[in-house]
């Protein structure tokens, strides 16, 4: 019998690795997510004011995944509130962990709402500090000196676990990684999507985005070699889990993501295009794999790719 469970941080523990990753779906679909079974639900990013996001378009899809332009559109953390504590509700019902995604553009912003997120439930808060199409959240995960003192800002008010979402345009990641864990960060999220990506109407020359800067960020299939490397030099190079997200659609593709070095899988695409068939996919497929392998539980082959690796 295998052990599908993964000891992430702290107390937490997800009942399989599975980690729906903050993005379109809203609460409604999360809770379904939860009482299908998953380990974890990320909220949609929330942030101190509401924000109406980007015009529609928002997202298209194409041979080799999704291009997005959403724009952090949510209710502002006090509206967030009810249906948040609604979430919690079922998630706990079903022994399934909800991580609380947080934007914003100060320090202060980013403190005070994964505070409030904390009040209401949350288990862990997500910084969310690479959203390509938000100007102000993005900007945060640029500057590196400004990163460090939102994590260590957030980190120093907060009792439960603090994650960091990173976006896969740093060139050394593993140095950033270095600076996060350091300014006290327990877990990391890699990656978001990859941007900038824009796709065009051959007729009118327009994009086919809604936001008006023409631009989205590039999520799955088409990054998941992308995601894999990332979270590779992460795992060189910091000993901390790492949720791995990035084009995971099929158990093979979370088998390699593990084979990386990540605790736990996060996954949103595979769901756009195959409904909720996706998760017995994942375990049944983990399951089996393990079983073949003669693996007791996701540790034991967890990051086994870095034997292979010659870090310089």
């Amino acid at each position: 019998m295998v052990d599908l469970s993964v000891k992430l941080v702290g107390n937490i523990v997800l009942k399989n690795p599975i980690v729906i990753a903050s993005g379109i779906p809203g609460t409604n679909a999360l809770k379904m997510f939860v009482e299908k079974g998953v380990g974890a639900v990320t909220t949609k990013t929330v942030t101190p004011e509401p924000r109406r996001g980007h015009p529609p378009p928002n997202i298209i899809r194409l041979p080799y995944g999704f291009i997005n332009a959403i724009g952090l559109r949510n209710p502002g953390i006090e509206g967030f509130i009810p249906e948040l504590r609604e979430l919690v509700e079922v998630a706990r019902s079903h022994g399934s962990i909800v991580i609380g995604s947080v934007g914003a553009g100060t320090v202060e912003g980013y403190v005070n709402v994964s505070s409030r997120l904390e009040e209401n439930g949350v288990d862990m808060v997500e910084l969310n500090v690479s959203c390509p199409t938000a100007k102000d959240v993005y900007s945060v995960g640029m500057d590196l000196k400004y990163l460090v003192e939102v994590v260590r800002e957030t980190k120093s008010v907060l009792k439960i676990p603090v994650a960091v979402k990173l976006t896969p345009s740093y060139v050394d990641m593993g140095k950033v990684a270095r600076l996060v864990v350091d300014a006290g960060a327990d877990v990391l999220a890699a990656v978001n999507t990859v941007a900038p990506a824009t796709s065009l109407d051959i007729n009118t020359g327009r994009p086919l985005l809604g936001n008006p800067e023409g631009f989205g960020g590039l999520s799955g299939p088409a990054i998941k070699p992308i995601a894999i490397a990332k979270v590779m030099e992460i795992a060189l190079e910091v000993n901390v889990p790492v949720i791995g997200t990035g084009g995971i659609m099929d158990w093979r593709d979370a088998v390699e993501m593990i084979l990386a070095g990540a605790s736990a899988v996060g996954v949103l695409s595979a769901y756009f295009t195959r409904g909720f068939s996706f998760i017995d996919d994942i375990l049944n497929g983990l399951s089996k794999y393990m079983v073949e392998k003669d693996y007791k539980s996701i540790e034991d082959f967890r990051g086994k790719a870095l034997e292979y690796i010659k870090k310089e």
